[in-house]
């Protein structure tokens, strides 16, 4: 069995045999990358609503969330505030950008570039 924390490499993941392994633990990742970084970063290219519902969890525990996804800021009000507040709460920050029409970004155009410029 391999048991490096560090990296692994692609001819020892060709090796592995699936009981090697363990299951995914996204609360467990997040304070594994904290606990190796005092900037640690969740980056989100799901769709998925479980990984949007662990949002909130990442961001108090001071975990950086980058994402396209637009569930959270879609979804529940009460969700959207209490990512929002654990951000502010920890210091964490949380990147999303949306895309609309033919695939143009909307938030950083309508938050930066209107918005702060007045």
């Amino acid at each position: 069995m391999i048991c490096r924390e560090e990296w692994i490499t692609l001819s020892d993941f060709k090796g592995m045999k699936s009981e090697e392994g363990e299951a995914g633990d996204l609360d467990k990742m997040a304070d594994f990358l904290k606990s190796k970084a005092p900037n640690a970063i969740m980056i989100d290219a799901t769709a998925a609503e479980p990984v949007s519902e662990m949002y909130a969890t990442w961001l108090k525990k001071g975990v950086h969330v980058v994402t396209p996804n637009k569930k959270v800021g879609s979804g529940p009000m009460a969700r959207y505030k209490e990512c929002m507040d654990n951000a502010k709460a920890s210091g964490s920050l949380w990147g999303y950008e949306t895309t609309v029409g033919a695939g143009l970004p909307i938030i950083g155009t309508l938050k930066k570039d209107l918005l702060q410029t007045g």
